[in-house]
This record gives structure tokens, C-alpha cells and sequence, in this order.
């Protein structure tokens, strides 16, 4: 009996030990999800950012593009001037010779800002579409991130109910534990008198035996 008592109390300790062990692994399962929560809320605020930062220079490179228009159209109506200076300075004569240079260059320059503002404003066209795509490409990545967030969290949500489960496990085990080793310690009492009524029981049987030969002496 004491044998069996004894094997049942070793194997609850051992069951309680693995309990013990089981908690705290799930305790830093659930720390460990808990920071890659975190993480993904970092990321995805980055990834936020960053998408508020190219739409914002979307936004400015259409205001420049804009401008651009506004500069083609004062390109175009130079342009116009200075074909009506030549006119007048053709007209003019030999009075209108200086007049006409001026017209002539007046009319380079408005050409030369003209193709610069068409070259700008493909670059900028460039940069509106890469604009929308990168903003499309970050859009994406956010709501994946939402996704592993999500799935993270039902994650942290069965580890926190595991631990609870381990925790409450574990308090069990050790009522078991307690319970078997009380029940161990009043085993062992239990042996000890009934030994010690086997002792008593073999003195008496010893003293009345001696009696028993005194008697048969004394006949």
C-alpha cells in the first residue's frame, strides 16, 4: 500500500511539474505575441506615414503641375508678343532693326521655357503615376498588416486562455500533490501503529505464553 501511495505521489509531483513548466511556456508565448502585436502596430503606423507622405507629394506635384500650366500659357502668350513686335519692328524699318532683336530673343526665351515646362511636366507626370502606384503598394501592405494584426491578436487570445487553462491546471495538480502526500503521511501513520500494535500484540502473546509455561510448571 505504501508502495502505491508513494508511486501515486511521485507521479503528481511529476504531473505538477509539467504543469508548472506548460504555464510558463505559455506565459512567454504569450509575451512573445504580444511583442509582435506591437511590432505590427509599429510597422503599420510606419506604413501609414509613409503613405500620408507620398500622397501629400502627390498633391504637391499636382500644384506644381499647376504653376507649369500657368507658366505654359504666359510662354505661349510672350510668343504671341513677340510675333507682334517683329511685325511692328518689320514695319518699322531700319527704326525697328533693335526692336526686332529684342522681339527675337523675347520669342527663344518663351520657346525654351515652353519645352522646359512640356519636359517638367512629364517628369512630373512620372511622378504622379509612380505616386499613385506607390500609394496603391502601401494601401496593400496596410491592410496586410491588419490582416497579421488581427491574426496575432487570436493568437495572444487562445495563448492568454491557455495560460489561464495551465494556471488553473496546475493549482489542481498541486491540491492532488498535497492531498496524496497527506494522504502519504497518515499511511505511514497508520503502518506505524498498526506495527505498533503487531509489537504490543506479540509482547502480550510473548507474556502470556511465559504464563502459560509458569502455570504448566506450578501443575
Amino acid at each position: 500500500m505504501d508502495a502505491s501511495i508513494k508511486e501515486v505521489e511521485e507521479t503528481a509531483t511529476r504531473t505538477n511539474e509539467l504543469s508548472e513548466q506548460a504555464s510558463r511556456d505559455a506565459e512567454m508565448g504569450k509575451t512573445a505575441v504580444a511583442e509582435t502585436i506591437a511590432g505590427i502596430q509599429a510597422i503599420r503606423e510606419t506604413v501609414e506615414e509613409a503613405s500620408q507622405a507620398i500622397e501629400d507629394l502627390g498633391k504637391q506635384s499636382g500644384e506644381i503641375g499647376t504653376i507649369l500650366t500657368v507658366i505654359d500659357e504666359v510662354a505661349d502668350q510672350t510668343r504671341l508678343l513677340s510675333l507682334n513686335a517683329s511685325i511692328i519692328a518689320a514695319q518699322a524699318g531700319e527704326h525697328g532693326k533693335g526692336f526686332a532683336v529684342v522681339a527675337d530673343e523675347i520669342r527663344e526665351l518663351a520657346e525654351r521655357t515652353a519645352m522646359s515646362t512640356q519636359e517638367i511636366s512629364s517628369i512630373i507626370r512620372r511622378l504622379q503615376t509612380g505616386t499613385v502606384e506607390a500609394v496603391k503598394a502601401m494601401q496593400i501592405g496596410s491592410e496586410r498588416v491588419n490582416e497579421e494584426a488581427e491574426r496575432s491578436k487570436v493568437a495572444e487570445d487562445a495563448l492568454e486562455k491557455l495560460t489561464d487553462s495551465s494556471i488553473r491546471s496546475a493549482e489542481q495538480v498541486k491540491s492532488i500533490v498535497r492531498a496524496t502526500q497527506e494522504q502519504s503521511r497518515g499511511s505511514r501513520q497508520i503502518t506505524e501503529a498498526v506495527n505498533q500494535v503487531a509489537n504490543m500484540l506479540q509482547q502480550i502473546s510473548s507474556a502470556v505464553k511465559q504464563q502459560s509455561d509458569g502455570i504448566q510448571q506450578l501443575a
